[in-house]
């Protein structure tokens, strides 16, 4: 009986393998890319499902009030993929920080994006010179619905040694709220991201420029700590794509990340890994981008098992 029955388990497990991993049609699916509202994050977000969706794979931008509230959903199931910063990721799937005591190990990585790259901006005219400048100074703070970005800012501060009893903490509830007082004038410092649209308008009410981050060894320990490992600091040079940047500058890498659930379709997310493989972002505030490490991990955050057999089929694990 077994053996007359073999030909149909044969095609069983064929067509299973063909579902899990296969070239599937992909035409009727929308991808749900939680993203951020209005920041670099969306503006990635639209990077990326544009990029997908003309190779095939549909995805929109899914706009959230912040990382946190995406990759929560994320956890449970309730979107297909999210994209930003490791940190947030970091935090979500080990219960650190703003997810302390509900980890959130559901999650998987899909792709390494970029280097989201961040720091201060000052009016053009500003007497802060340097990160040593901020003493005093009335900065953004608050974020009670981000606290993540309140924990960056905190970062930025450590950078020169200073806390958050050295400045004059201006409550504010997210990003674009917090570029509306500093175009203001109610504070006198800005969280920016290098060559994202969104400087733009910010510069057209205030004109403003980069100031560098400390990178001696010292400096860039208290800055990194142990809540964004895995960040990196950057020396940038002035161009075109960056009209902020008056002189070369060191910058924060926030590495980004496309990531996912662990009972996200197998196939949809071997095609999106394999697409992202052969990405190209040409220029600018994508350019950052790197085919080689798009199969990075970190933090100890696992892949999508759907990623990890595109990049082995690739070669590009092990």
């Amino acid at each position: 009986m077994l053996f007359k029955r073999w030909p149909a388990i044969a095609a069983a497990v064929i067509v299973g393998a063909l579902v899990t991993y296969g070239v599937s049609d992909l035409s009727a699916a929308t991808i749900k890319v939680g993203s951020t509202k209005g920041s670099a994050n969306y503006q990635t977000a639209v990077a990326v499902t544009k990029y997908l969706t003309s190779n095939g794979i549909k995805a929109i931008p899914a706009p959230h009030n912040g990382q946190q509230q995406y990759t929560t959903k994320l956890h449970q199931g309730r979107i297909d993929m999210g994209q930003g910063s490791l940190g947030e990721l970091t935090n979500a799937y080990h219960g650190k920080n703003n997810h302390k005591g509900s980890p959130k190990d559901n999650l998987r990585i899909v792709a390494r994006l970029q280097c989201l790259f961040t720091g201060l901006i000052v009016p053009v005219d500003s007497d802060i010179k340097s990160f040593k400048d901020l003493k005093g100074v009335n900065y953004p703070g608050g974020f009670k619905s981000r606290p993540g970005l309140r924990l960056l800012l905190g970062a930025f501060l450590r950078n020169a040694d200073y806390g958050w009893e050295d400045v004059n903490e201006v409550i504010t509830s997210g990003i674009p709220e917090s570029w509306k007082l500093y175009k203001t004038g109610r504070t006198d410092v800005a969280l920016g991201a290098l060559g994202a649209g969104s400087m733009l308008p910010i510069n057209a009410a205030r004109k403003s420029r980069w100031i560098s981050f400390d990178d001696s060894p010292e400096a860039v320990k208290r800055l990194l700590g142990d809540d964004f490992l895995g960040y990196e600091v950057h020396k940038k040079e002035p161009s075109k794509s960056y009209p902020l940047l008056k002189e070369a500058g060191n910058v924060m890498c926030v590495p980004y990340f496309l990531y996912t659930h662990k009972d996200m379709d197998g196939t949809v997310i071997y095609e999106i890994a394999k697409a992202m493989a052969n990405a190209s972002f040409d220029g600018g505030f994508m350019s950052s981008f790197s085919k080689e490490r798009v199969a990075d991990l970190k933090n100890g955050i696992p892949h999508h098992y759907g990623a990890e057999r595109a990049y082995r089929d690739l070669g590009l694990i092990k």
